[in-house]
């Protein structure tokens, strides 16, 4: 799969509606991360696993609890607390680069975006889009939001040479941890 379009989905339940958003966490396009968004039946389990095959996915405990119940097995999940945790220690990384510089210099400091909160699945939160799709949504949207403070990080780092060696001056993705 391309860099660039690497497409992970978010996935919540409501009543007897599994919700699933698909949100592209590659390198920023330029297009809009949220890519589309499904609202099914619990008696549609092919189309809901279909929607989830070879994805990343980040899951409400009301979406775990739909999936179990229709016994789909999800693969690889998306552990917030850890990738938020792992865009910190990068960016904690890059910032002693800096502050090991040797002075005087007149190296430019790097201005790090602020990290999002990391979520929480068993109370995830909800946004003002229609329902059922509100909890989702909210979700979606921290998604790619994780992606584009990552893409910020990346800025800082490609624009200062010494932040990186000549291998690494591309960009990197979203260092996202899956279990």
């Amino acid at each position: 799969m391309p860099d660039f379009d690497r497409t992970d989905a978010v996935v919540d339940a409501q009543d007897e509606r599994v919700v699933i958003w698909h949100v592209q966490t590659g390198l920023d396009d330029g297009m809009s991360r949220l890519t589309g968004a499904w609202v099914t039946g619990r008696d549609e389990p092919e189309k809901i696993a279909a929607l989830l095959e070879r994805r990343r996915c980040l899951i409400t405990s009301a979406g775990e609890k739909a999936l179990a119940e229709l016994d789909i097995t999800v693969e690889r999940r998306i552990d917030p607390v850890a990738t938020v945790a792992a865009i910190e220690a990068e960016r904690d990384a890059l910032q002693a680069v800096y502050d090991a510089l040797p002075a005087p210099h007149t190296f430019v400091a790097p201005i790090w975006p602020p990290l999002p909160e990391p979520l929480d699945l068993t109370d995830p939160p909800a946004s003002d889009a229609v329902p059922p799709t509100g909890t989702a949504h909210a979700v979606a949207g921290w998604l790619a939001g994780v992606a584009d403070t990552w893409e910020k990080v990346e800025r800082e780092r490609i624009t200062r040479k010494y932040l990186h060696d000549a291998d690494s001056r591309d960009r990197r993705l979203t260092p996202f941890a899956v279990r």
